[in-house]
């Protein structure tokens, strides 16, 4: 019986190998991987920013997420496996601000992330999803209203809706000031909403809005 290799040269050789070769991408920090996985900081995203907040040692946060990446591929006999980017080894650590509230800030202050987990309401039925939506968003921006103290040079775009990382999501941005720019974006999961609220001061809204989509598409890959 061919190994995965073997399935995988007779397949682009275009040859009938035993059975198709199983290829999937691994989305890490999913609550339904904690049975297969365990809930640990490779499996936990909350459990992974108090780690790193605590001064987790970064060879021990990789194995952790090797070894998640690798009991996925073993329990459903892939035959093929890509590798999640790694959390770098110099990646700024966060500050833990809150039960369910952590805080990101460069070296220079220019750019600042806020990064909160809030809990879903419960969905009865598919026909909910989007009021559900809603509400979260209208409180999530509410709050930047509050945080600003409704300035008159407070500007904020219309929400978008749409998915990332095949999780529903929503997104918009505005500014508060010419030299202080801001992003947010909503993740919803089946357990939890995240929100994540990028800030940029003193940076070209150019360069500041190219940061907040990598740094958003960073976490959203690795939700």
């Amino acid at each position: 019986m061919p190994g995965s290799a073997e399935r995988i040269r007779q397949a682009f050789a275009h040859q009938a190998p035993d059975r198709t070769p199983l290829f999937e991408l691994f989305q890490p920090y999913q609550p339904i991987h904690w049975e297969i996985c365990g809930r640990t900081v490779g499996t936990d995203m909350a459990m992974a920013w108090d780690a790193r907040a605590d001064g987790i040692a970064w060879e021990e946060l990789i194995e952790a997420e090797a070894q998640a990446c690798f009991l996925i591929a073993k329990y459903f006999e892939l035959d093929m496996v890509m590798p999640n980017p790694a959390t770098p080894r110099d990646a700024p650590r966060p500050v833990k601000t809150g039960p369910q509230r952590w805080t990101y800030r460069s070296t220079d202050h220019r750019e600042h992330l806020t990064i909160t987990m809030g809990e879903a309401e419960k969905v009865r039925n598919p026909g909910e999803m989007n009021a559900i939506l809603r509400r979260s968003v209208e409180r999530q921006r509410r709050a930047v209203e509050l945080s600003y103290g409704r300035m008159p040079e407070l500007a904020i775009s219309e929400t978008e809706y749409g998915e990332r990382s095949e999780t529903p999501a929503a997104w918009y941005c505005g500014s508060a000031g010419s030299k202080h720019q801001f992003w947010a974006l909503l993740l919803f999961t089946p357990d939890a909403v995240w929100a994540l609220f990028y800030e940029a001061f003193n940076l070209l809204e150019e360069s500041a809005g190219a940061r907040a989509q990598a740094t958003f598409e960073t976490i959203s890959i690795r939700k």
